[in-house]
């Protein structure tokens, strides 16, 4: 990543549809294929404007890699412990923007967690590989909840 152009920061009052509009633009081309229409529904109405305002005011941590004007990538953490959301457009995926908005949403959520809890999240199929290489071990086999496919994963902050 070259962080000379980029910038993490906290997502501002105001960007939530941007920021949504990137996370449906990222899932309809790689996670929508593998959901049911059920799943694909429940997806697109967790990640409405109102519904991200909402988790924001509520203290969910949200993260954006910007560049300029351009928004790269963003990720949620719920309570300090649970990646919710992390997306990357496609032009910039591979370039470490995804490992630098986990570590800096781990740092920047230490003071909320406490230190020795595990970090989870529920991770897409095709979004396995990446926690991987990010030290997330699979907790168990695919589940399946509101049509939403996902792997368990967690990481051990210890």
């Amino acid at each position: 990543m070259n962080e000379e152009n980029i910038t993490l920061r906290e997502m501002l009052a105001g960007e939530e549809t941007k920021v949504c509009g990137l996370v449906q633009e990222v899932f309809d081309r790689f996670v929508a294929p593998q959901f049911s229409q059920q799943g694909i529904d429940e997806f697109r109405d967790y990640v409405r404007a109102e519904a991200l305002e909402r988790r924001a005011d509520e203290g969910h941590v949200i993260l954006l890699a910007v560049e300029g004007d351009s928004l790269l990538g963003m990720i949620e953490m719920r309570h300090g412990n649970h990646i919710s959301l992390l997306f990357v457009c496609e032009a910039h995926q591979g370039e470490g923007i995804g490992r630098e908005l986990v570590a800096r949403a781990l740092q920047r959520c230490g003071d909320v967690a406490d230190g020795g809890e595990p970090i989870t999240v529920h991770a897409s199929p095709n979004s396995v590989g990446f926690y991987r290489k990010a030290g997330f071990l699979p907790q168990g086999p695919e589940r399946i909840e509101h049509g939403i496919r996902y792997i368990p994963m967690r990481l051990d902050r210890s």
